[in-house]
């Protein structure tokens, strides 16, 4: 994939592997199309779940500031191996998610830990 200057808007986060960009909802609509995943924090309502399109698959992940650190523990352990695999293919993940909310989420999203075993 080529290198392309990034939203103003989006933040990029240091992982071995593939890409973690993470912003709002015009930063993510900037890089959408080159995006293998898109991982959608923002919804507050409704049910978790992933679809799939052609060569793309975006999780629905809704959380509140209330229950953000609940949700977000239940949802790495549902979905992490998943996103893991992803960065271990060098794919793109999109984070759309409010900055001021979901900050402390997607730091742990990051979870340093769980990335020692992908390839630098």
């Amino acid at each position: 994939m080529e290198t392309k200057p990034l939203h103003p808007g989006l933040r990029s986060l240091p992982v071995p592997g593939g890409q973690l960009l993470q912003g709002g909802a015009d930063a993510v609509r900037a890089v959408k199309a080159d995006a293998q995943v898109i991982v959608n924090c923002a919804r507050r309502t409704g049910e978790p779940k992933v679809e799939s399109r052609p060569g793309q698959d975006i999780y629905w992940l809704p959380m509140t500031e209330a229950n953000m650190q609940d949700a977000c523990r239940s949802y790495l352990e549902e979905y992490g191996e998943r996103l893991l695999e992803h960065l271990r293919s060098g794919h793109l993940i999109a984070v759309h998610c409010d900055l001021v909310v979901k900050k402390d989420c997607i730091d742990q999203w990051r979870w340093p830990n769980n990335f020692k075993a992908l390839p630098s």
